[in-house]
């Protein structure tokens, strides 16, 4: 066997680890149809239940299915389903008998995925279909209407007289972990409309006398205060419920308190009153502030998302220091990238000077700009902003060509304004990218079945930032998520080497 021919053989090999051939046709898509989330016995997208019907510890089985007709094969699909997970708890997910794959053709083989459950109230899981050898993939896929897969979800939050909870149970993270790709690897999302349901549990019918307490403002008297100076802030609390309460309120900054709580005494049903707060700054060091206010709970409170309110960013700034843009942070969406790829760096400034400011902002590889400039406009003092840029290594140009493969340093600058004594913090640098061979996802410069291997037995698939198993080398496209696409790149850049 000459050179060509194993390298042939190898490509072979990969495509049917992968479940997908890649063929050079122009993108078809596929007709209008429906991916649905309905009630398994009544097949509506109205889960309504009562406790004379079901009780907590009850389940619930939902079909997600396709209705009207793919006229374009599916090969593979991946979904993720979420919910309220304080009102539903996951219990199984498993393709029914007579799924969309029910009829693949006789030495066909599927590639599973998930389900996984890293991310609570929510599942992933996917499906790709290898055809036998004898049928090429590109001749293959499912057209048609059926079930995907049967999920059973387990009722855990009770309700009383006169309540009810609901959550919507819907397809997320489109396009990221929700996709379907047709058997020629290209996807054909858009073509389909994607249905959620609705989930909702009733108790008797009857009025129900609720404790509820609410921050329904906090004032600031300023956005800035000069380092060992006061500062007011104002907060309005409520008492939305049925009964006379007495609580504890108080104010925070990042964290913190910045004054004693104050005590609210016999507050009337549905009344309100206002606590002035005096935060003497002298224990606190210059920066950035983001101010909460925080009301209650009281005994019996089950709504206490509103127990808490923001007041925004106060800014403490040094005597003198009227004018002053700050870079803050840095942060990429991954540390390595496929060469002719796009990063997303978020970039976050700081108005710390005592005026409203108007500046640019701009990321450099390298000391070199990297995407085009943004404009941040009136910014008012003791506020912050995040921008996002998109670095094109396909279009960026060093040294008169296209990135080059290897490491960057990452910066980001804000462009000083007039009046601006303090311009060493105008500037942050995040660290090295490396820009790799796509593909690569062993990092030994070369794409081959060993970065196959490698991305099959890596356990690395669905991982995200922050997890132990996610590898940064391995999210090709830098999407912020190993997955299937990854492992596409991998196998179209096959044979690449630097």
């Amino acid at each position: 066997m000459n050179k060509y021919s194993k390298v042939s053989s190898y490509i072979m090999v990969a495509m049917l680890l992968l479940g997908v051939f890649f063929v050079a046709i122009p993108n078809v898509k596929a007709a209008p149809v429906t991916l649905n989330i309905v009630d398994a016995v009544t097949g509506s997208s109205n889960l309504s239940f009562t406790t004379a019907t079901k009780n907590v510890g009850d389940n619930i089985q939902i079909n997600l299915t396709i209705t009207g007709t793919v006229d374009m094969s599916l090969n593979t699909y991946q979904f993720r389903v979420s919910w309220d997970n304080t009102l539903l708890d996951f219990v199984s997910l498993a393709p029914p008998s007579d799924d969309i794959f029910s009829g693949i053709p006789p030495g066909a083989s599927r590639v599973v995925a998930g389900p996984d459950l890293s991310t609570p109230g929510s599942v992933l899981y996917g499906v790709a279909i290898n055809p036998p050898v004898t049928i090429p993939p590109s001749t293959w896929g499912f057209n048609g209407t059926g079930r995907l897969a049967q999920l059973t979800l387990r009722i855990i939050q009770g309700v009383g007289t006169g309540q009810s909870v609901e959550c919507n149970i819907s397809f997320t993270e489109m396009l990221v972990d929700t996709f379907l790709l047709d058997k020629n690897g290209n996807d054909f999302t858009s073509s389909f409309t994607f249905n959620m349901a609705h989930y909702k549990y009733s108790g008797p019918a009857g009025p129900a006398q609720t404790h509820d307490i609410a921050a329904t403002n906090v004032a600031p008297s300023s956005t800035s205060v000069i380092e060992n100076a006061s500062l007011n802030i104002n907060v309005t609390v409520a008492n939305n419920g049925d009964f006379t309460e007495t609580f504890d309120a108080g104010v925070k900054a990042n964290g913190t308190n910045v004054a004693l709580n104050q005590t609210v005494t016999n507050l009337a049903s549905h009344a309100n009153t206002t606590l002035t707060f005096v935060w003497n700054t002298t224990t606190f060091v210059v920066g950035s502030y983001s101010i909460v206010a925080i009301a209650g709970p009281v005994a019996g409170e089950t709504n206490t998302a509103d127990n808490s309110r923001s007041g925004g960013i106060v800014q403490i700034v040094v005597p003198g220091a009227d004018h002053d843009v700050v870079v803050t942070g840095v942060a990429p969406i991954n540390t390595a990238i496929g060469q002719r790829f796009t990063l997303n760096v978020s970039v976050t400034v700081a108005n710390n000077g005592l005026f409203t400011e108007t500046f640019d902002v701009a990321i450099y590889a390298n000391g070199t700009q990297a995407a085009p400039s943004q404009t941040v406009t009136n910014l008012n003092a003791g506020q912050n902003a995040t921008l996002v840029f998109q670095w094109n290594t396909t279009r960026w140009i060093i040294n008169n060509s296209i990135v080059e493969i290897g490491n960057y340093t990452l910066s980001a600058t804000a462009t000083p304004v007039p009046g601006e004594p303090n311009t060493a913090n105008n500037t942050l640098i995040f660290g090295n990218i490396n820009v790799m061979l796509p593909g690569d996802a062993n990092g030994d410069g070369r794409t081959n079945m060993r970065d196959i291997v490698y991305f099959r037995d890596s356990g690395a698939f669905n991982a995200y930032p922050g997890m132990t198993r996610y590898n940064p080398q391995m999210d090709i496209d830098a999407s912020g998520r190993i997955d299937t696409r990854d492992m596409l790149i991998i196998a179209i850049n096959f044979g690449k080497k630097l």
